[in-house]
């Protein structure tokens, strides 16, 4: 099999593969399927994050299946007893070639075709992925850790109008669901069940600290990775003016007694009595930039060219969300169909559309606010990226964690003698408890399968309804033997 494409581009995504003439370049398809072709086309355009169980031989089967689709040149990160059982296995039948850091100072100079990831510590394997940000093709192979996103809690919080929906498709294109339950989930995207989509930072943390019935900061977000999106104000401002107007929204009879557009947006700008101003309302969730277990994306990264964006920072912005969260796939798949504009919530969704919209008047007014908001975003009126983009991109994702499970599971008491039960917050959630248990730990994994234990609610009110639904039932219980004993007499 010949593995050069002769006249191919050296950029391609999926659809510039779709629309190749292979008829054109037979010296490549010959005896060959189609597919095999655009792996070989892949080989030298695209980018692609692997992952396999570090259990069993899952990995020597990864390796002979890229082997069969062509793959020849693979570097191995690390010199261990696994990476050198491969060479020895693969190379004695003389099939790949297999690199190491003895070979090549790095895997870009050795231009391999496949990066094989053999640690297993979870700390080192994100190091190692972390590495490969500015990667330009080629296949990333990776152990399945406690950070793989199957494994993890991830959240989502954005600030209203700045992609959310583009998000969600992202993460829906990468295999990520929603989760539907107000008990935080692995392998799912979630949000706060109070906040939705839009958690305000501010607010939150403020409420984790001083509401007597919330956890006192042992709420898994903290504990979690959440990728939190923004955009420039200005955009976001245009944005607004166009949703606020629908008879849907709630402040649609406040916006739209303005009388004209400059009008309603110099309100969006200042205002005082039900919005407040565009600061304010930013400052109520851009305290999430300076949490390290935060993912911040802006939309102007995100959105690709069909929005007015460029695609190489959407790949590179979609690339590291894959290395941070270890999601497997490639980002040039997953591009083209996250700007949706089909999206519910979709106006105009295109950046720098501010400097069509907006008058000097709003400029004006804009810059007559304290700007300390917009240089915490990065943004000001003459440039459409944020200047923090690649810092952020940059920036490794650290989350802080509990160091034992008695820790995890150390009860905060919520609400005593509800109906006969006690309500606590431990193990990241909401649990009821039966009265008659008394002090119970419930870090003893034997004591959270009791009778009389209940596990699993996302929010105090959850925990609440069922205390009250519970009482409800003995009730129904107590009065239905009550008549069956007069019945009887």
């Amino acid at each position: 099999m010949n593995n050069k494409c002769y006249g191919v581009p050296q950029r391609l995504g999926p659809m510039d593969i779709q629309k190749i003439d292979f008829n054109l370049y037979p010296s490549i398809i010959h005896g060959d399927s189609i597919d095999m072709v655009k792996n070989i086309i892949y080989k030298r355009t695209g980018l692609n994050l692997q992952f396999y169980n570090p259990e069993g031989d899952a990995l020597f089967e990864n390796i002979g299946k890229l082997i069969k689709k062509g793959y020849e040149k693979f570097f191995l990160m690390n010199r261990d007893e696994k990476s050198g059982y491969l060479k020895k296995k693969f190379q004695d039948a003389g099939q790949p070639v297999f690199y190491t850091k003895e070979d090549f100072s790095d895997p870009e100079s050795s231009n391999a075709d496949v990066i094989v990831i053999t640690e297993t510590n979870t700390n080192i394997v994100s190091e190692l992925l972390l590495d490969f940000l500015n990667l330009r093709k080629g296949i990333i192979l990776a152990p399945v850790t406690e950070r793989h996103y199957s494994n993890q809690t991830v959240f989502i919080s954005c600030i209203p109008k700045s992609g959310t929906h583009m998000l969600i498709k992202m993460l829906e294109i990468m295999g990520i669901r929603q989760n539907l339950s107000s008990l935080p989930c692995k392998g799912k995207w979630n949000v706060v069940p109070e906040y939705s989509y839009h958690t305000p930072c501010k607010r939150f943390v403020e409420e984790q600290f001083l509401n007597a019935f919330l956890p006192m900061g042992k709420h898994p977000l903290f504990y979690s990775p959440v990728i939190f999106m923004y955009r420039n104000p200005l955009d976001i401002l245009v944005s607004e003016v166009s949703w606020f107007q629908r008879q849907s929204e709630v402040v649609s009879n406040y916006l739209n007694g303005f009388e004209d557009l400059d009008s309603k947006l110099s309100s969006l700008i200042d205002d005082r009595f039900v919005l407040g101003n565009i600061r304010e309302r930013m400052l109520k969730y851009i305290g999430w930039l300076d949490f390290t277990n935060a993912i911040p994306v802006s939309y102007e990264e995100l959105v690709g060219s069909g929005g007015g964006g460029n695609d190489e920072h959407q790949i590179r912005s979609i690339w590291s969300i894959q290395l941070k969260l270890h999601i497997q796939g490639c980002p040039h798949e997953i591009a083209p169909n996250i700007y949706d504009v089909n999206s519910p919530t979709f106006t105009k969704g295109r950046i720098g559309r501010h400097k069509e919209v907006l008058k000097e008047l709003h400029y004006k007014k804009f810059l007559e606010l304290p700007q300390d908001f917009m240089e915490k975003m990065g943004y000001d009126s003459d440039i459409l990226y944020s200047r923090h983009v690649e810092g952020f991109r940059q920036r490794p994702l650290k989350m802080g964690y509990y160091s034992s499970e008695a820790e995890l599971w150390q009860q905060r008491l919520i609400k005593e003698s509800f109906y006969g039960f006690n309500i606590v917050y431990a193990g990241g959630q909401y649990v009821v408890l039966d009265k008659s248990l008394g002090n119970i730990d419930l870090s003893i994994d034997s004591n959270r399968n009791r009778e009389g234990v209940y596990l699993g609610f996302g929010s105090y009110e959850d925990a609440l309804a069922f205390a009250i639904l519970e009482e409800c039932k003995k009730n129904r219980e107590t009065s239905k033997k009550e008549i069956e004993n007069k019945h009887a007499i």
